[in-house]
């Protein structure tokens, strides 16, 4: 129950995200996920914990706590912003149109979704599921703080790759971004090696 709203609630976060986007107010957008992660910390720590509420409640109000706070946060920040005080010459969808172009997306983002689940499923068929999940769950986490600032190449190319020339400048943005967190990670495994070296020493 405390999911239902949440889809509802990424909806509106994203147009309100789009709308900074193209007004050039990124921090706006970085400022909520901010607000959205300080409210999840807050929630967890400052009541779910003292008052010991189970795993599936403390998740699904963590979830829906901060994720609120965000989107209320970005469609307050577009007070009086052109998107609400103009009216857009461009063509409104109608329901049947706006199934046909975001149909396909919602396909793809259910298999996306479907493969996590899957994939726990076949490491804990195989040998040893338990040293598999622990490995997989540090691998995907620490993969996940490495590669973070790479998905915000999703969003940008959606909005602004409207040409060749744009796409050319955002791929080699995101080929010294990825040179960046390569580095990153094999300093942080050199690192590790080093210290469980010193570790069995």
């Amino acid at each position: 129950m405390a999911f239902a709203p949440v889809p509802f609630l990424v909806a509106l976060r994203g147009l309100g995200q789009g709308c900074h986007i193209t007004n050039g107010q990124t921090w706006t957008v970085g400022i909520g996920t901010a607000l959205r992660l300080s409210s999840m910390a807050v929630f967890v720590f400052g009541f779910a914990v003292p008052w010991g509420l189970s795993g599936p409640v403390l998740g699904g109000g963590m979830f829906l706590v901060g994720i609120g706070a965000e989107t209320v946060y970005v469609l307050a920040m577009l007070y009086n912003k052109p998107q609400w005080t103009t009216r857009s010459d461009a063509p409104t969808l109608s329901l049947r149109q706006y199934f046909h172009y975001a149909g396909p997306l919602m396909v793809g983002s259910l298999f996306n979704q479907m493969a996590n689940p899957i994939f726990v499923y076949m490491l804990n068929r195989g040998m040893s599921p338990g040293d598999n999940g622990a490995a997989y769950d540090l691998i995907r986490d620490t993969a996940w703080v490495l590669f973070s600032t790479l998905m915000i190449v999703q969003p940008v190319i959606v909005r602004h790759a409207t040409s060749s020339e744009n796409l050319r400048v955002i791929m080699r943005f995101m080929y010294y971004l990825v040179a960046g967190i390569l580095i990153a990670a094999v300093a942080l495994a050199a690192g590790r090696d080093f210290y469980q070296a010193d570790a069995t020493r």
